[in-house]
């Protein structure tokens, strides 16, 4: 019942909540131990937990948003592995797709339009000593930061938005994309800011 650093939370189709718990870069004090999903009922009840630290299957490292498909798949912004992790119902590992960057945010429409922010990547970001890419510079070489729109049928890439750091995210039923900028915003001094897109 203790939460290391929430990142993210979501309705399950079940009516339930999941929260996705274990922020890069951690908190100075312990406890260190914490990459997982949980889920509470409506009225705040616990009722399980999912995952653990680590780059198999089902483990996380900085897991930091959380989408339904259609069929009621979850959908997980493994950040720190650079990867979306795919789960069914029943939290059985389906699938990770790496070929929607370091994702920080991600959003999923009605007709399973997947959309993916990246904020992180080619970025030099402190992170777990232990994830693939601790050894370099940077986080996830050679890929940009910005807002990658597929599919969650198929994991097919459709279009790209460059030229922006969207860590949050969120989209409508119009086509409508919202980011929420950590950097490259000149409209306030910390850099951060809210965009908004309009699907053309």
């Amino acid at each position: 019942d203790t939460f290391l650093q929430p990142t993210a939370c979501h309705a399950t189709p079940d009516g339930n909540i999941v929260i996705a718990d274990g922020h890069w870069p951690r908190p100075k004090a312990n406890p260190q131990d914490r990459d997982r999903l949980v889920w509470f009922t409506r009225d705040g009840k616990f009722i399980k937990e999912f995952g653990r630290h680590g780059q198999k299957p089902g483990e996380f490292i900085g897991p930091h948003g959380l989408a339904f498909d259609s069929q009621g798949r979850l959908f997980v912004a493994d950040r720190s592995n650079n990867r979306v992790q795919i789960f069914d119902k029943n939290m059985n590992f389906v699938d990770e797709w790496r070929h929607f960057g370091r994702p920080s945010g991600i959003w999923i429409l009605r007709d399973d339009t997947l959309i993916v922010s990246d904020s992180e990547s080619n970025r030099a970001i402190p992170g777990a000593t232990d994830a693939a890419d601790s050894s370099l510079p940077v986080r996830n070489p050679g890929w940009k930061n910005g807002i990658r729109i597929g599919s969650a049928k198929d994991g097919s890439l459709k279009q790209f938005i460059d030229g922006t750091q969207p860590e949050g995210l969120a989209a409508d039923e119009m086509g409508n994309v919202f980011g929420g900028l950590t950097g490259g915003c000149d409209q306030s001094k910390s850099g951060g800011c809210l965009q908004k897109f309009v699907k053309k």
